[in-house]
């Protein structure tokens, strides 16, 4: 299953934890949405990832 995470803010422990988690079962991709403004690069990445988290 291919993740991607798109985060906004710095992650906490949970979310630290949770991707953790996902990177050992999952094929895990983050974005930072603060630094990568490549949006057309993350609506491919949305359009190809089985499952989309934001935090």
């Amino acid at each position: 299953m291919n993740v991607l995470y798109i985060l906004k803010e710095d992650p906490d422990d949970t979310t630290q934890a949770v991707l953790a988690e996902h990177d050992k079962i999952c094929s895990l991709t983050v974005v930072d949405i603060r630094s990568d403004r490549r949006y057309e690069d993350i609506v491919d990445l949305i359009e190809a990832c089985d499952r989309v988290i934001c935090w």
